[in-house]
């Protein structure tokens, strides 16, 4: 185990977070493979915790590999969270945010061009499967209807990379992207 997650307790809050933070169906390697991204977690402690947290039903298995948090495992994370070191969490939700799938996820995703007086204004926003909650929402003006529509196809192209790309430049990692 690494030294900020100090015990078999803490990883699993950890793994639980992170799926949670999904919110969608993940499969084996994904998870296994964030978890090892963020560097708290090693190889076998994460094959021994991940099946005593599907042993504890927090985690059940569904088809084709594919695992899900459960309520007993989302009310775990949302109350336990606090416990995990904010290093973790930052670099956790990096690898996540890297593996995102959003259309997966079911992530409603809409843009739009709007003409104004003097340039455009391209508006677009993800929304969570439920609409409970914005997840992006951006408002940016263009002077020119080229770039705008350009930034447009860009954004319908791949939001995924869009959505990562403010991420890592608002926290300030850029390796977040690669």
């Amino acid at each position: 185990m690494r030294k900020d997650l100090n015990s078999e307790n803490e990883i699993k809050i950890f793994i639980l977070y992170l799926m949670n933070q999904i919110n969608h169906g993940v499969n084996y390697d994904d998870i296994a493979n964030m978890t090892y991204e963020s560097g708290y977690v090693g190889y076998f402690d994460f094959a021994e915790i991940f099946a005593k947290l599907i042993g504890d039903k927090n985690i059940e298995e569904c088809e084709n590999n594919i695992y899900n948090i459960t309520q007993r495992g989302k009310a775990i994370a949302e109350n336990l969270e606090h416990l995990i070191p904010l290093a973790p969490k930052v670099k956790g939700i990096a690898a996540a945010a890297r593996r995102l799938d959003l259309e997966k996820s079911g992530a409603v995703i809409s843009h739009i061009i709007e003409e104004e007086t003097d340039g455009n204004r391209f508006k677009c926003s993800i929304k969570d499967k439920n609409e409970n909650r914005e997840i992006l929402n951006i408002s940016l003006f263009i002077k020119d209807k080229i770039t705008a529509e350009k930034i447009s196809e860009k954004f319908k192209e791949n939001p995924n990379a869009v959505y990562r790309g403010i991420y890592a430049m608002l926290t300030g990692d850029a390796d977040f992207l690669f």
